[in-house]
């Protein structure tokens, strides 16, 4: 049984014309299939690579073997509870310590100051000596 037969010569014509144009098509939709499957197969071992790279680049010494100090970059530290950084500055309500300040400038000598401290000691060319 057929499902469509040509009257005349003219649906014969008009039928090889329509096949033809379906030929070509069908021609032109394998090659473009071809050059998917090629850019497919590409495209799958590009991302083998990088999926490669990234597990490589995920490996620190948390997850491997590998020793902490081979780790190149170190996470940042979280900011405390409050979120904001410590102040330089004491805790709230508690007193100020401040070490005494030098004495002014033009104090005595560093010799006077042995003598005085030392008595028994006498200067020897820039020294002292007993």
């Amino acid at each position: 049984m057929k499902l469509w037969e040509p009257k005349c010569d003219s649906d014969h014509d008009r039928l090889v014309e329509w096949m033809a144009k379906l030929e070509e098509e069908l021609f032109a939709v394998m090659d473009r299939n071809a050059e998917l499957k090629e850019e497919n197969a590409r495209l799958r071992g590009e991302v083998a690579d990088l999926k490669q790279q990234l597990a490589a680049a995920r490996k620190n010494s948390s997850t491997s073997s590998k020793p902490p100090s081979s780790d190149i970059v170190k996470p940042e530290k979280p900011l405390p509870k409050g979120g904001k950084k410590r102040s330089k500055d004491g805790q709230p309500g508690h007193e100020q310590h401040l070490r005494s300040p030098f004495p002014p400038k033009g104090g005595q000598p560093l010799a006077a100051l042995h003598a005085r401290l030392l008595p028994g000691l006498r200067p020897q060319a820039g020294r002292f000596a007993l």
